[in-house]
């Protein structure tokens, strides 16, 4: 008999060590969601003012043009689907609270008639991999190069010329805007939007990093990292330069490329 219980109590407890390994597992794979940040977020969606139908609707993870992740945090905001069915009232960028949104990978406010300043706010958001700002009021690119003044121009190409340009938040980016032919050809105006969505979906070290673009009647860019030495075709058709690019700087350049491009063929 005693040999029947301590045999049922190993069984017992192998049990619970079972179950505890797997309650570890499912919280470690899909962790509880913190409520109050939760709350932040709908508290947030509902102050920028394009929410108001869904007061009465506590789970935000259901109201239009949101995605959330399987914790309940908002990781996609795409209000410019809605349009032109639910066109927005004129109001300030800021009226989103994006800090409020840590898990935010997609960020859509096309054609929202936004106006004002981009909040530098948008700069923490880590996990954000697409913000589309396009066709509003929001003039902050513009006025760091004094309207694409020929003086921050640091280079020229065959569809565009390439700007210097700091934000009034101190951070330097590389402004390409298309030459007003090629803006105003449809078929450029096609590779212009392909172009943009293959490099929303790369993070490579070898391939220069794609912070935001502009697709707007008036002006067609996008915004680049800045890169501090220019181009490679400039270092190379400069004496000075070139002579800093030893044999050995030339092959790491040449598998840093051959890289890249493997890296986006497998994309």
């Amino acid at each position: 008999m005693s040999n029947q219980i301590t045999m049922r109590r190993r069984s017992e407890c192998s049990l619970l060590v079972i179950a505890l390994i797997f309650v570890t597992c499912y919280f470690s794979l899909f962790p509880l969601s913190n409520s109050s940040s939760l709350d932040e977020e709908r508290q947030a969606l509902l102050k920028s003012g394009w929410w108001n139908d869904y007061r009465n609707v506590s789970n935000h993870c259901y109201w239009a043009s949101v995605l959330c992740d399987e914790a309940g945090s908002v990781t996609s905001i795409g209000l410019s689907s809605l349009l032109p069915f639910t066109i927005p009232p004129m109001q300030e960028l800021q009226n989103l609270n994006v800090t409020a949104f840590p898990n935010l990978q997609f960020l859509d406010l096309n054609g929202m008639g936004l106006r004002g300043s981009i909040p530098a706010e948008i700069g923490t958001l880590t996990k954000l991999t697409y913000l589309d700002l396009s066709d509003n009021s929001l003039q902050d690119i513009i006025k760091a190069t004094e309207d694409f003044d020929i003086k921050y121009c640091i280079g020229t190409g065959a569809y565009g010329s390439v700007y210097r340009a700091q934000l009034p938040t101190g951070k330097i980016v590389a402004l390409k805007k298309l030459h007003r032919i090629e803006s105003q050809n449809p078929s450029f105006n096609k590779s212009f939007q392909n172009e943009v969505k293959m490099l929303t979906k790369i993070r490579h070290r070898n391939i220069v990093k794609l912070h935001g673009f502009c697709l707007h009647n008036r002006y067609m860019f996008l915004i680049y990292q800045y890169m501090e030495r220019s181009s490679l075709f400039y270092m190379l058709n400069d004496d000075v330069e070139a002579g800093e690019l030893n044999w050995s700087a030339r092959v790491n350049i040449i598998k840093g490329m051959a890289y890249a491009l493997c890296y986006i063929h497998a994309s």
